[in-house]
């Protein structure tokens, strides 16, 4: 599989300069089609340390791989009349062991014309939608590493944009099961932001909130409700020199909903924990947030980032534990030509500590390239 992407990675490079820079737009009767996507691959050393749970493997390792991060694609954008459509796949390397074919985004939305418009389909939840530009670690940003997600799932949501444009969307979020119980949606979640707008400032609050419960594996184990919710704030500063890219986050058994909260396995970040003297829940509290400051190098760019979340874990017995994970990176983008970049990275996560304390989670480090080209 290394060969293979060696030589996509050639042909890649190949193409930069024999592929025309305009994006293929074509009609079918009255309707406006526009073809879109991204060839993605990374190159990149990993230096993995173990941690304390790698029993009979060695401390640390070092890979050396250039594949598919992950987030390939390809897409075709329709227009007629009132009525757009967006339809794009993903494509992974087939070591993952997710599907090596998948839908990113099937959604239609109706302009109903003075801002109004209803949203129908899979796309990205309007929670926390601002990403890190971190490339390494599969293209994964910094989540679960202070950056909230809450993946591309299917919505049902109403926009007006204006002077402050905001969201409304009723959500099928993507439950994740816990230890010894399936998680049920009760009720679709409720999810919103507001987007506010002033010379170089942008502020994006939004929020979610959904009833859940979980139906236990065990005999003898009534179902228990659950409240899961999160509450976030994105914020984009463009000054001259510099912009400045936030993001601040607090949620209440946030790993029902958000993915990526388990990045490494064998962890769930921010699960309730059942309590076996009460026969119910703790709900557990997490928060967390990254910062990135890009700096212009002519018509190139440097990024310094970190991102850091926690969650306080209430154990059987009432005691409380501090559970932390934190990201770094730095890399520098070279726009090539106005569709394809290289951007050298590197970047550190680190895994923390078990809920106890005891054991170590381990970390990784890459030292990489990431290259993309977009049509």
């Amino acid at each position: 599989m290394k060969k293979f992407w060696v030589s996509a990675l050639a042909v890649l490079l190949v193409a930069v300069f024999a592929i025309p820079a305009a994006a293929a737009t074509f009609k079918i009767g009255d309707a406006d089609f526009k073809l879109s996507g991204s060839v993605r691959v990374n190159a990149a050393y990993q230096v993995t340390d173990e941690g304390d749970f790698a029993v009979g493997t060695e401390d640390s390792e070092t890979d050396f791989f250039i594949k598919n991060p992950g987030n390939s694609r390809a897409g075709i954008w329709a227009k007629y009349e009132n009525v757009s459509g967006f339809i794009e796949y993903g494509f992974r390397d087939d070591t993952d062991s997710r599907d090596s074919l998948y839908a990113r985004h099937i959604f239609l939305t109706y302009d109903m014309g003075a801002g109004n418009s209803f949203t129908v389909g899979q796309t990205y939840s309007v929670l926390g939608l601002h990403f890190a530009n971190n490339e390494m670690n599969y293209s994964r940003s910094l989540f679960g590493f202070g950056n909230l997600y809450s993946g591309r799932v299917p919505v049902v949501r109403y926009t007006h944009k204006g002077d402050i444009t905001y969201n409304i969307e009723l959500v099928n979020t993507d439950t994740v099961d816990q230890d010894d119980f399936i998680s049920n949606e009760m009720l679709p979640a409720l999810a919103g932001n507001l987007i506010y707008k002033t010379g170089g400032l942008t502020l994006t609050p939004s929020f979610l909130v959904q009833q859940y419960e979980l139906t236990s594996t065990v005999d003898g184990i009534d179902d228990i409700d659950v409240l899961g919710y999160a509450l976030c704030l994105d914020t984009v500063y463009k000054l001259d020199m510099v912009t400045i890219d936030a993001q601040v986050w607090y949620a209440q058994n946030g790993a029902i909903f958000a993915d990526a909260f388990n990045a490494k396995a064998g962890t769930s970040f921010g699960a309730p924990a059942y309590d076996l003297a009460t026969g119910d829940i703790e709900d557990t509290a997490s928060y967390g947030g990254w910062l990135q400051f890009t700096i212009p190098v002519e018509q190139n760019a440097v990024s310094l980032g970190a991102g850091y979340q926690q969650a306080e874990i209430d154990d059987t017995v009432g005691t409380e534990d501090d559970w932390s994970r934190y990201g770094l990176f730095a890399n520098y983008r070279v726009n090539v030509t106005p569709q394809f970049f290289v951007q050298p990275e590197l970047a550190y996560y680190n895994y923390g500590e078990d809920a106890n304390g005891v054991n170590e989670y381990g970390s990784d480090t890459f030292v990489g390239v990431h290259f993309r080209y977009n049509f």
